[in-house]
């Protein structure tokens, strides 16, 4: 195989490590890309990994992925998805599992009344599904709120074959139930 490039900074027993920064120059017009590729190959492409330190203290270090802001136009896109293929990859966010305490919060939302979109890839076939679980738990499992301000829209498009629509509490010592309730109003 081909040899290895790494890029750190060194070690110290006390205080803090030195930082290790990437950028391009600054720019009147239009500043130049920074790209992260992992080398193709005939059988099993490289990978790509973001990891923050861990510690044996209280907090591990944050992984921050911000797309630029503007003064006077559009912010940057963020935009995270797999390669096409025979069958493509998977896209997860979710919080790290825990032993004792809760486990973090994952958050989609948009500022200034932007739309937060998610939706399954197309395909010619079969295309994928959008799944919302709340997190496992040996007593109390997480929930899931669905709020809306104005309404809340739950349907399925119209295809030659239409999808289905499913409202079902788990299985357990005492199963849940399903509450459908309007709110009250002040008139």
């Amino acid at each position: 195989g081909s040899g290895a490039v790494s890029t750190k900074t060194g070690k110290t027993e006390s205080g803090q490590t030195g930082k290790v920064t990437v950028h391009t120059g600054l720019s009147l017009a239009s500043s130049g890309d920074i790209k992260f590729l992992a080398g193709d190959a005939t059988i099993d492409g490289g990978t790509i990994s973001l990891f923050s330190g861990s510690t044996g203290g209280t907090k591990s270090g944050e992984v921050s992925l911000i797309s630029g802001g503007s003064d006077v136009g559009e912010s940057g896109s963020l935009v995270l998805k797999s390669g096409r293929g025979t069958a493509t990859g998977s896209v997860s966010v979710d919080s790290g599992s825990v032993v004792g305490g809760s486990s973090g919060t994952v958050s989609l939302e948009s500022v200034d009344a932007a739309t937060v979109s998610v939706s399954g890839g197309l395909s010619s076939t079969d295309a994928s599904a959008i799944k919302i679980s709340g997190g496992d738990s040996s007593s109390i499992g997480g929930s899931i709120s669905i709020l809306g301000v104005q309404e809340i829209n739950i349907e399925t498009q119209s295809r030659s074959i239409s999808g289905s629509q499913k409202l079902s509490t788990g299985g357990g010592d005492q199963s849940g139930g399903i509450r459908v309730v309007t709110g009250s109003s002040d008139a």
